[in-house]
């Protein structure tokens, strides 16, 4: 076996979390280029062995630093869904699996920008069809298929 990063075909895999809790969704402000500045969903670029699950925890605790245990993740997980679209990034053909959390109670978990986020925040979900234009690539799209913002 070789050991590469994954791909399919020509394309390379990223994982990326939606975490929602009560009324909000965990967001990110992209601290580098491409899309300096705008939000996003944590998440990134699935390394060599790994699977794509432990990838969007991974990428998530990296990120955001949140305050919470992966087992209390792992019971809170709901979905996962790829998205494909051959021109869905800016840096080529990149295939993701967004992975949905939506945590139980009613404390926010501690969260602090780390990696390649510049700020992390609980966003109310109300607020998200106004900031469509605020989002890295297909992004808000993503958030769309979860939360049925349109």
């Amino acid at each position: 076996m070789i050991d590469a990063p994954p791909f399919v075909g020509t394309s390379y895999g990223s994982a990326d979390a939606v975490v929602k809790i009560n009324n909000s969704v965990l967001l990110g402000k992209r601290k580098n280029y491409p899309g300096k500045g705008l939000w996003a969903l944590p998440g990134g670029f699935v390394e060599t062995g790994e699977r794509v699950f432990t990838a969007a925890l991974r990428e998530l605790k990296e990120e955001t630093q949140i305050g919470l245990m992966p087992v209390s993740l792992i019971n809170d997980f709901k979905a996962v869904k790829v998205f494909d679209h051959p021109k869905r990034s800016c840096r080529g053909r990149v295939i993701t699996h967004v992975h949905f959390f939506e945590l139980r109670g009613v404390k926010f978990p501690a969260i602090q920008a780390a990696d390649d986020l510049e700020e992390v925040a609980w966003i109310a979900i109300d607020r998200l069809n106004d900031m469509e234009e605020l989002f890295f690539e297909d992004h808000f799209h993503i958030l769309n298929e979860f939360l049925g913002l349109r």
